[in-house]
């Protein structure tokens, strides 16, 4: 569990370096790679972070099952008279992990306030606009900032709802550690 929370942050740290070559680079061509590549990287770092969680959540013994299947990504099957775990995956959409880990652990319902909500959903629309492109989107430093900052402050509030502590890298903002 430990290695997969440290590449987690790896992934992280490098969606921060790439934001960091954007913003140091004099060619347009070059810049925009370096978003995408930041962004992209980024959103990875944060499926990550919730796999992770996921792991640790699931040795619990108390949890029931409709949670272990959102936690787990697995189907739930009838086997002779009960319910249980399948084995065929079931994604769930990133939101609806992270809506069902903040209200689970924090006994909040979210709301219009909480900011960090929506604006992790609004980078989750620009990830979805790259991946599945329909239209011509250019990204820009401003955006790539936000999306990067909605992760940090998205995963640091799962860390206060479910550890009571917050992300150890929260504070460090996007200041990089790498150095390529």
């Amino acid at each position: 569990m430990q290695e997969f929370d440290e590449f987690a942050v790896d992934l992280f740290e490098e969606a921060t370096r790439f934001f960091e070559k954007a913003n140091e680079s004099k060619s347009d061509e070059e810049k925009k790679a370096y978003l995408h590549a930041s962004i992209l990287l980024g959103m990875s770092s944060l499926e990550a972070f919730l796999n992770a969680i996921a792991e640790e959540l699931l040795v619990r013994p108390d949890l029931p099952l409709q949670e272990q299947a959102i936690l787990a990504e697995k189907d739930i099957k009838f086997n002779k008279g009960k319910f249980e775990l399948g084995n065929q995956l079931k994604i769930y959409r990133v939101i609806d992990r992270i809506e069902f880990l903040y209200c689970k652990f924090s006994g909040k319902i979210i709301t219009n306030a909480d900011l960090w909500h929506q604006n992790i959903k609004q980078s989750i629309s620009l990830r979805n606009s790259l991946i599945h492109p329909k239209n011509l989107v250019a990204i820009n430093e401003k955006q790539a900032e936000n999306v990067l900052k909605s992760i940090l402050d998205t995963v640091n509030q799962l860390y206060l709802s479910i550890y009571r502590k917050g992300l150890p890298i929260y504070l460090k903002g996007l200041q990089s550690k790498l150095s390529f």
